[in-house]
């Protein structure tokens, strides 16, 4: 972790970039009157397992879609503590594909938990859905897509 100077207005749990590279902030100390806030941070790396093949498969799909990273979404994006495969930011969606032996039902569903109280709906799809469903996994991600932005027209 590193120590960085800052102005007012960032929380922990938001991100800041310093020359560059991204970092989340953790819990302040307390206030020091000589020196301003100071917050501990720590800089933000992306999961080891990344650009796995249900990943890839899964961008394949957003592409037909006509979806484009980053005008549409954002890939490995960080929330509050999680990181979202790919994430639809102005939506607040978040599609999910995951391996059976890299995804438990118990940290899935705490996962799910956190992001639906920040008011994200979560999309996700097993390696069967995303390998041998894929017109289901797109029509589910272009009706949820189309239907968020249809409301937010209103």
């Amino acid at each position: 972790m590193i120590k960085i100077l800052i102005n007012e207005g960032c929380i922990p749990g938001d991100i800041i970039v310093v020359r560059g590279q991204r970092y989340v902030i953790i819990e302040p100390p307390p206030f020091h009157k000589d020196y301003g806030i100071f917050l501990w941070v720590k800089k933000l790396v992306q999961p080891a397992k990344s650009g796995t093949d249900l990943e890839k498969k899964t961008e394949q799909y957003l592409s037909e879609l006509d979806y484009k990273e980053p005008e549409d979404y954002e890939k490995q994006y960080y929330v509050s503590g999680y990181w979202i495969d790919f994430a639809f930011v102005n939506e607040k969606v978040a599609v999910e594909p995951g391996a059976k032996y890299w995804h438990t039902q118990e940290k899935d569903e705490t996962k799910e938990k956190a992001l639906n109280e920040m008011g994200w709906k979560v999309l996700w799809f097993t390696e069967d859905d995303i390998n041998r469903d894929g017109d289901r996994v797109k029509r589910i991600i272009w009706e949820t897509i189309i239907r968020i932005r249809k409301k937010r027209q209103k």
